[in-house]
C-alpha cells in the first residue's frame, strides 16, 4: 500500500477556458475514488498565474517540492480531457507519462516525436482512433504530463525549464522540449498514454484533437497559410510561411499559457481527501 500526493499544476494567464475548467472538476471528481492499492491519497490543484512559462513551471515544481507531494501533473489551461486521466497515467506506474497533443492549428500536427537521425527535431508520432497503450517517445509537450516528484532529484542543476536557441532554425526550443532533455540525460525514458491521447483536446478557437492531424496527413505535408496584402496591386494573396516552432513541436507564441502582463505570481490550493496543511 503506498500514500499518494500529486499536485495538479496549471501555469495559465488569468482566464480558464471553460471547457478545461469542466476537464478539471471532473478530475476531481474522479479522485475522490479510491485507487487501487493506496493507503491514503491527496490531490491539491496549484495555479501559477504569469508571463514567463518556464518560470511557472520551475516554480510549479518548488511548490510541489515543498509540499513533500509524490506526483506532479502539469495540466495547460487550454487543455480538455477525460475524468479519469489521472488515474490511467497513474496506473502506468512509470517516472514520466504523458499525452500526445495537436498543436492549435490547421492543418495540425502533433507535439510527441520520436528521434531521427534524419532530423534533428525528430519524426512526428501519430495517434489514431485505434492507438493503445503505452509508447516511448523523445521529446514530448507538457501540455498533460504526470512526473514522478523523484525525477526531479536526478535532473542537476535548474533551471529544469528553460528556452534553448537554436542558430541554425534561428529560433528558439521550447521549455517542455528543454524538459525532455534534462530527463533524458538522467537516464529517465518518457512515455505517452496513446488511448489518452486520442481524448484529448488543445482548445482555441476549435477544440483541436488528432482527427485534425489526420485530416492534414491525408493531404500530405502542409506549410501555415498567412493571408498579406500586395500594397501595389491592392489585393489579398496567400503566401506559405514555414512556422520554426510548429517545426519543433511548440505552439506560437501566442497560443502558449502564462501571458498576464501585471506580472503577478498568485499561488490557489483545492485539497481533495486531506486535510490542510
Amino acid at each position: 500500500m503506498i500514500n499518494l500526493d500529486v499536485i495538479v499544476g496549471i501555469p495559465s494567464n488569468d482566464y480558464w477556458h471553460y471547457k478545461f475548467a469542466l476537464s478539471l472538476l471532473g478530475l476531481v471528481t474522479d479522485f475522490t475514488q479510491r485507487i487501487p492499492g493506496c493507503r491514503e491519497q491527496r490531490l491539491r490543484i496549484f495555479n501559477r498565474r504569469g508571463s514567463i512559462l518556464p518560470q511557472s513551471r520551475q516554480q510549479l515544481v518548488e511548490a510541489a517540492l515543498k509540499a513533500n507531494a509524490t506526483h506532479i501533473l502539469f495540466v495547460d489551461s487550454d487543455q480538455s480531457f477525460p475524468p479519469d486521466t489521472l488515474r490511467r497515467l497513474l496506473s502506468w506506474n512509470v517516472p514520466v507519462v504523458g499525452c500526445n497533443v495537436a498543436v492549435k492549428k490547421f492543418p495540425s500536427c502533433p507535439t510527441v516525436r520520436e528521434k531521427s537521425a534524419d532530423s534533428p527535431k525528430g519524426t512526428p508520432i501519430f495517434t489514431t482512433e485505434d492507438s493503445t497503450g503505452l509508447q516511448r517517445v523523445w521529446r514530448m509537450g507538457t501540455g498533460v504530463m504526470l512526473v514522478d516528484m523523484r525525477v526531479f532529484a536526478k535532473l542537476g542543476e535548474k533551471p529544469w525549464f528553460n528556452l534553448l536557441w537554436h542558430e541554425e532554425e534561428n529560433d528558439f526550443e521550447g521549455e517542455d522540449w528543454f524538459f525532455c532533455r534534462k530527463v533524458e540525460a538522467a537516464g529517465y525514458f518518457i512515455y505517452i498514454d496513446q488511448g489518452l491521447s486520442w481524448q484529448i483536446g488543445h482548445l482555441g478557437s476549435l477544440d483541436y484533437k488528432h482527427d485534425f492531424v489526420i485530416a492534414a496527413k491525408m493531404f500530405g505535408e502542409a506549410e501555415d497559410e498567412e493571408i498579406v496584402v500586395d500594397t501595389k496591386e491592392g489585393t489579398l494573396i496567400p503566401e506559405l510561411k514555414r512556422d520554426s516552432n510548429h517545426e519543433l513541436g511548440e505552439q506560437p507564441y501566442e497560443d502558449r499559457q502564462g501571458q498576464a502582463t501585471d506580472g503577478r505570481r498568485l499561488s490557489e490550493e483545492v485539497r481533495v481527501g486531506g486535510e490542510a496543511g
